[in-house]
C-alpha cells in the first residue's frame, strides 16, 4: 500500500476522538510501514480547528486531489471501528471519489480488507470505555484487589467495552500496592488518571467512592465531562444518569478543610496571609535550626533514595512517632551520620504535623 486515508468520527467523541486516529495511525504504519498516512485529525489539530469543518469523506477527497495518483500507486482508506456507516456503503463512496481506492475496516485482529457486499458492521454505536473510580489510600494493599475484581466484573458485563483501572495503571509504572505511596507518584498517577478520564463514556463507582477525596475528584470530572455512571449491586452493574448516582461531596469537605482551599487557610485574603507570616514568623525565628532540619532531609534522601533528586519518600520509614520519641531520648547528642538527634526529632515532628494537617484531623 502506497497511501492511506483514516476516516471515522469525531464529533461527539472526547477531544474528537483524536486518540482514535492516532492509534489508528500508528497500526497502519505498522503493517504498512512503507505507506504515507493521512490522519484528518492531526491534519485538524494543526490547522488549530476544534473539528473538521466539513466532511470526513470531503477531506479524503480533497487530500486525494492534492495528492494525485500515479502510475502502479495502490491508495486506501481505513475505517475506523464505530464508523456507523455500513462498509457497503464505505466502499461505495470510495469507488465514487477514485475508482482504484481500496476499503480497510479496523477490527480486533488488524485491519481487514472490505469487499463490495459485505455486511456492515455488527454496531454503529461508539465503543464504550469505562473508568474505574474508589477509595486506594488508607486501604490494606491500596485497595487493588476490589479494582480487579471490579474489572473482571465490568468486562463480564460489558464484553465489548474497554476498560480503564487505574490499579493495572499504577502496576504498569512500579507501583504494586504493597506500601503508600510517594506524593510525587499520587501527583503523577492523578494527572494520568484525570487524562484517561477524559477518554472515557462512562465511570464505574466503587464502594466508598464518596469517602474518597481522590475518587470524588475523578466522579466531579466525569460529569461535567458528561459520563454514564455505573455503580455495582451484587453481581451487576446499576446504570444511573450522570449527578444520580454517588452523592458527591468534595465541595462541602473542601470548604470544612481549610488548609485544601489555599496555601494560607481558608483564603488566600491579605488578612489571611499577614496572620501566617512564614519569613518573620518561622524563618527568622529559628534560622538555624531550619538550616538543620534542610541538611536533616538532604541527608534522609541520600539515605532512602540514593541518586534521586531531593523528595520525601513517604511510604519509607514512616513511623514517626517512635522515632520522634527515640531521637528525643538521645536530645544533645550526635548520630552516626553527623545529624543530631533533636534535630531529627524535629524533623519527624514536622512530618507528624504536616500529614495531620493534610488529613484534615
Amino acid at each position: 500500500m502506497d497511501r492511506i486515508y483514516i476516516a471515522g468520527p469525531m464529533r461527539g467523541l472526547p477531544d474528537n476522538n483524536m486518540r482514535g486516529f492516532v492509534v489508528a495511525a500508528r497500526s497502519l504504519a505498522k503493517e504498512w510501514p512503507e505507506a504515507a498516512i493521512f490522519n484528518p485529525a492531526a491534519d485538524y489539530y494543526a490547522k488549530g480547528m476544534d473539528f473538521p469543518q466539513d466532511s470526513c469523506m470531503d477531506s479524503i477527497k480533497a487530500a486525494l486531489e492534492r495528492h494525485p495518483q500515479t502510475s502502479g500507486d495502490r491508495r486506501a482508506i481505513a475505517m475506523l471501528e464505530s464508523y456507523g456507516m455500513p462498509d457497503c456503503a464505505m466502499i461505495e463512496i470510495g469507488s465514487a471519489l477514485d475508482p482504484g481506492l481500496e476499503v480497510f475496516c479496523q477490527s480486533e485482529s488488524g485491519w481487514r480488507k472490505c469487499e463490495h457486499g459485505d455486511p456492515p458492521p455488527a454496531t454503529g454505536a461508539v465503543r464504550e470505555r469505562i473508568y474505574i473510580a474508589g477509595p486506594m489510600r488508607g486501604i490494606p494493599a491500596n485497595n487493588f484487589p476490589a479494582f480487579f475484581a471490579a474489572e473482571k466484573s465490568l468486562k463480564g458485563a460489558f464484553p465489548d467495552a474497554d476498560i480503564v483501572n487505574p490499579a493495572r495503571l499504577d502496576h504498569a509504572a512500579g507501583f504494586d500496592g504493597s506500601h503508600i505511596a510517594t506524593g510525587d507518584f499520587m501527583r503523577r498517577a492523578m494527572r494520568r488518571d484525570l487524562a484517561e478520564i477524559t477518554w472515557c463514556t462512562a465511570i464505574a463507582v466503587l464502594q466508598g467512592a464518596s469517602e474518597s477525596e481522590g475518587a470524588q475528584v475523578e466522579l466531579g470530572l466525569a460529569r461535567m465531562l458528561g459520563l454514564s455512571e455505573y455503580s455495582q449491586s451484587g453481581p451487576t452493574w446499576l446504570r444511573f444518569p450522570g449527578g444520580e448516582g454517588v452523592p458527591l461531596n468534595l465541595p462541602d469537605r473542601r470548604l470544612a478543610s481549610p488548609q485544601d482551599s489555599g496555601p494560607w487557610g481558608r483564603s488566600d485574603s491579605a488578612a489571611e496571609r499577614k496572620r501566617r507570616p512564614v519569613a518573620s514568623g518561622v524563618l527568622d525565628y529559628f534560622p538555624k535550626a531550619i538550616q538543620a532540619l534542610a541538611h536533616c532531609s538532604w541527608v534522609g534522601n541520600e539515605q532512602h533514595n540514593p541518586g534521586e533528586p531531593l523528595h520525601w519518600a513517604r511510604e519509607k520509614s514512616n513511623d514517626h512517632a517512635d522515632c520522634l520519641m527515640r531521637h528525643f531520648m538521645e536530645r544533645g547528642e550526635v548520630d552516626d551520620d553527623g545529624v543530631r538527634h533533636m534535630t531529627k526529632a524535629a524533623w519527624r515532628a514536622m512530618a507528624l504535623l504536616e500529614l495531620e494537617i493534610e488529613s484534615g484531623s
